[in-house]
């Protein structure tokens, strides 16, 4: 009875620490055959703050957190060890910004698939939280992830 306890105990903390987050207008841009990364983009709004660090995926070796910027004339790309959220401030991973890049992916992801990712969190007491996300596919030249109010 008592390991009951711990168990119902953990899955509290545990959803305490989800219920903080929101994720809103999540999708990953579809791949062609033999590519080897996807770029993944949402909004992310947290009640505290903590920061975004990464993630896992069964369909890929690792989720990075990236970001691109103008260096002079010429946009690069580099990879980020955190990003900072503020309280009630969305972070807002989009193209051509922050944004989560999937490696080595398994397999090619087409429009209409769904991508499982857990992102990982740092909170701000030195403790860690996740969340699971299932993430839709779109192609590239498709609006349908772009329906969102700013």
């Amino acid at each position: 009875m008592k390991s009951t306890y711990l168990l119902i105990g953990l899955l509290t903390l545990s959803m305490s620490a989800i219920a903080e987050v929101k994720i809103e207008s999540p999708w990953i841009r579809s791949t062609q055959p033999g590519q080897q990364v996807a770029g993944g983009y949402m909004t992310i709004t947290s009640d505290t703050e903590k920061q975004l660090v990464g993630g896992v995926s069964a369909l890929s070796e690792a989720v990075e957190v990236h970001e691109m910027r103008m260096q002079g004339d010429i946009m690069k790309m580099r990879r980020l060890d955190k990003i900072t959220i503020k309280p009630g401030e969305p972070l807002v991973l989009k193209p051509g910004g922050y944004h989560l890049m999937l490696t080595n992916i398994r397999k090619q992801m087409k429009d209409g698939d769904h991508v499982p990712i857990t992102l990982k969190f740092a909170n701000t007491d030195g403790t860690e939280s996740q969340i699971y996300v299932v993430v839709p596919v779109k192609d590239p030249g498709s609006d349908s992830h772009q329906n969102h109010n700013h």
